[in-house]
This record gives C-alpha cells, sequence and structure tokens, in this order.
C-alpha cells in the first residue's frame, strides 16, 4: 500500500493461519516536520483474494470515526479491473465528518486513485459522497 499512498509510511498486515489477512495497521507519516508516525489499525471482517475486503475502524481512532466500515472490491472485466471503495461512517460532531470526507477525496482521488493510474492504467469512474 505505501507505493499507491504519499501519505502511508508502511502497512503492517496480520494474518490467520490459513493465510487470510485478519487485520492490518497503517502507519502514516508525520503531518508536521518533527512530527510523531501516526497509526491506525482495521479488523478484516471479510477478505478474499483477488476479490476484495471489508474492514472495521477499531475505536477510538486517529481519524474519530465510528462504526466505520470499509469495503474494497475488484471487478474482473477481462482486460480491465473495476476496484470500487466505500467507506461508511459516523462520527462526534460535524467536524469530524466534514474533516474525513474532505480526507478521503483528497487521498482516494488525488493520492491513491493517482498513483494506481500511474502504475496500472486507467482513469478515476465515479466520486460520490451522500450524508445522511
Amino acid at each position: 500500500m505505501p507505493e499507491y499512498s504519499s501519505g502511508l509510511k508502511k502497512l503492517e498486515a496480520i494474518y490467520d493461519n490459513e493465510n487470510k489477512c485478519t487485520d492490518y495497521v497503517c502507519y502514516f507519516f508525520p503531518m508536521e516536520e518533527g512530527g510523531d508516525v501516526t497509526t491506525h489499525s482495521e479488523t478484516n471482517t471479510w477478505y478474499e483474494r483477488n476479490t476484495g475486503f471489508a474492514s472495521l475502524a477499531h475505536e477510538p481512532n486517529i481519524l474519530g470515526l465510528q462504526q466505520s466500515l470499509g469495503i474494497v472490491t475488484l471487478e474482473n472485466l477481462g482486460n480491465q479491473t473495476i476496484l470500487q471503495w466505500d467507506s461508511y461512517f459516523t462520527a462526534e460532531s460535524e467536524e469530524i465528518v466534514k474533516m474525513n470526507l474532505w480526507g478521503f477525496e483528497q487521498a482516494l482521488n488525488i493520492d491513491i486513485a493517482q498513483n494506481l493510474i500511474k502504475i496500472f492504467g486507467g482513469k478515476v469512474l465515479e466520486n460520490y459522497v451522500n450524508r445522511m
């Protein structure tokens, strides 16, 4: 994952005895020079190789997310693959919601998407945010 996200220093994956990823920890570069590396961890609730995964963020977390579910799926269409990344969460305040929506938009559409496009080709098909 660090090759896809410029904000990620390293990712530590934890596997079970069937070699399925059960948990992972993201180590993010410091927000400012001289700052500390921050971590965020999640538990995979579903994982299927080359198909996708779903994960729940551990609480409390540095992002201020509650009931955070992330779902990443891959759909093989012959000579192309569609990657879809969905994120569902609640938060204590409107400020935290806005901060995370902005952060996800920047990370997914500008950083991660552009790095994936450089490596594999392709394009961003859709960016959609729905607030309930």
